[in-house]
């Protein structure tokens, strides 16, 4: 891998993880395009980039999530309640670790699971106009649904914060208050992707040049889209994402 193909290969990673268009799937479609293979230590650096962006914008939720901790019953706070959401997923990824591995290998399956976002963000969008009222507070119930969700996205292609928020949505809460939640919640799940990655490989190779540009990368347009989505969350709808989900996999898929 060049340092180009780090660099870009990062910004993507940064670009999509947060934004609802799936980074998996795009990483999936553009390293195959672009014939560049990302080695393990690689995916680890770009990841725990975009973790750190995340623990940066929110870092007034964080404190107040562990403040809540001390206040009332465990049971009822935030914290437990993300952590109960990440179980769905933890469970797929520990039961079909092997079969997760080979659909990463599938460019054509990434690209068409694009679709099952498009169908998320706009059905998400849909059911939210429907509903007058808007939840405060997550529930146990709605915490699993929001999980069983994060599972799904497990597949490439399919959005880990599209189809997140789009459960919070549907479940009754505003886009902003899902988004909040999904954010909050992906920091789990990259922690435990880290540990077992970092487990199986080490830090050895973190500091070759094409790591840290990537490494960079990531974390640069992981803020980036971090204000971006904010930005469209409280003036404009999802429409326009879930578009661009439906072009990127019809023009890859009859391309290709």
């Amino acid at each position: 891998m060049t340092t180009i193909d780090a660099f870009l290969l990062g910004a993507i990673q940064g670009l999509t993880e947060f934004l609802p268009v799936s980074s998996s799937g795009h990483l999936v479609i553009l390293s195959s395009i672009f014939k560049a293979k990302n080695s393990l230590t690689f995916d680890i650096a770009v990841h725990f980039a975009s973790l750190i962006a995340i623990l940066v914008f929110f870092r007034r939720d964080i404190a107040n999530v562990i403040k809540e901790v001390y206040q009332v019953r465990f049971f009822e706070t935030l914290l437990f309640k993300i952590l109960l959401a990440s179980v769905p997923a933890a469970l797929v990824a520990f039961a079909f670790e092997n079969q997760i591995e080979k659909v990463f290998q599938q460019e054509e399956l990434a690209a068409s699971m694009l679709y099952a976002t498009t169908f998320l963000l706009v059905t998400a969008e849909l059911t939210s106009r429907f509903k007058k009222q808007r939840k405060e507070k997550f529930t146990l119930f709605d915490s699993l649904i929001v999980g069983a969700f994060q599972a799904l996205a497990i597949i490439p292609g399919i959005s880990r914060s599209g189809s997140t928020i789009s459960a919070g949505m549907i479940t009754g809460h505003s886009r902003e208050a899902s988004a909040r939640f999904s954010f909050l919640l992906v920091i789990p799940a990259i922690l435990g992707a880290l540990l077992l990655d970092t487990l199986r490989t080490g830090f050895s190779n973190l500091l070759q040049l094409p790591i840290l540009v990537g490494f960079f990368s990531s974390l640069l347009f992981s803020l980036l889209a971090l204000k971006i989505l904010y930005a469209v969350i409280k003036k404009y709808s999802f429409y326009p994402f879930a578009i661009y989900c439906f072009l990127v996999a019809t023009t890859y898929l009859f391309f290709r």
